[in-house]
């Protein structure tokens, strides 16, 4: 009898602690809300899950460089934009500067106002990026790209080029070299305001305008060069953002419970672990009375 009432425990016991378990993985599940929080839960769908994070981390990582290049480009398409205002005004001024009907005072006061978007132009050149770095610098952001000399203004920055990784296989550059763009600007506008105080008109005509307007030529060809990569940037963060979100729903889907389903089955543990306690009680209450028989 005493054997047979061990034997009784020991299954009773077994039982207890199964439902005990059951009761604390779904009491688990309830409050965090997953259904994988130990190895043992799930190990094919752990190591599922982490393959997914691994690759997500780096997709944020790819996003987060592609915010950074967006804001940079943006931040010089806003830039170089200015500097097309300037040029257009500069190419209505020398266009009046070059009539012959333009009193001498009327010339220099538009000299005056030439000079003032030169100095702005060379302004822009040098102008910082979102992170402090200067926009036109190369790989040189930290140094001043352009310095004025007694013959015009000077490129102080590198050719190099600034790339942030897009996914696996791509980059894309963010910065523009500016070197020639900048100083052939400083140039004609300078050139610019020297014919107008002279009262150039053939040389307005013949020479500033056509420098003016090559530039605003080379401008927008360099500006079209900075629309091209944002929106490849824009492209890539489409894609980034429908694989974070393909990759959120999948380990959702793994490792997440549905809550109702998981209240429910606490609900079912917690009434099957109560009865296996009170089934293990009143069985220690017939083996004492086994044993005094």
């Amino acid at each position: 009898m005493r054997v047979s009432t061990n034997y009784q425990f020991e299954a009773m016991r077994s039982q207890m602690n199964i439902a005990g378990d059951s009761y604390r993985i779904a009491q688990q599940r309830v409050s965090s809300g997953k259904r994988i929080n130990t190895l043992a839960d799930d190990p094919r769908g752990l190591s599922d899950v982490l393959t997914m994070r691994g690759v997500k981390a780096s997709v944020e990582q790819y996003k987060a460089n592609l915010d950074r290049a967006k804001t940079w480009l943006n931040t010089s398409e806003s830039s170089l934009s200015e500097v097309g205002t300037l040029l257009n005004r500069a190419n209505s001024i020398a266009i009046s500067g070059a009539s012959a009907t333009t009193s001498s005072d009327a010339r220099k006061a538009m000299a005056a106002e030439i000079a003032t978007i030169r100095d702005q132009v060379y302004s822009l050149a040098n102008g910082k990026g979102p992170t402090g770095g200067y926009l036109f610098a190369g790989t040189a952001t930290d140094k001043q790209p352009f310095n004025v000399t007694s013959t015009g203004i000077a490129y102080q920055g590198n050719s190099g080029s600034i790339k942030v990784e897009a996914n696996s296989n791509d980059a894309v550059t963010i910065n523009t070299d500016g070197s020639q763009l900048f100083t052939s600007l400083y140039a004609t506008l300078d050139q610019l305001k020297a014919n107008l105080e002279g009262g150039s008109t053939a040389t307005i005509s013949d020479v500033s305008i056509k420098a003016v307007q090559d530039g605003i030529a080379l401008l927008n060809n360099i500006r079209g060069d900075v629309g091209t990569r944002a929106k490849s940037v824009e492209s890539f963060q489409n894609d980034h953002s429908r694989r974070l979100e393909e990759l959120t729903n999948g380990i959702s889907n793994i490792e997440d419970v549905d809550l109702s389903q998981a209240i429910m089955e606490y609900k079912s543990a917690e009434t099957a672990y109560q009865a296996s306690l009170q089934v293990m009680s009143q069985g220690f209450g017939l083996s004492l009375l086994n044993y005094l028989k």
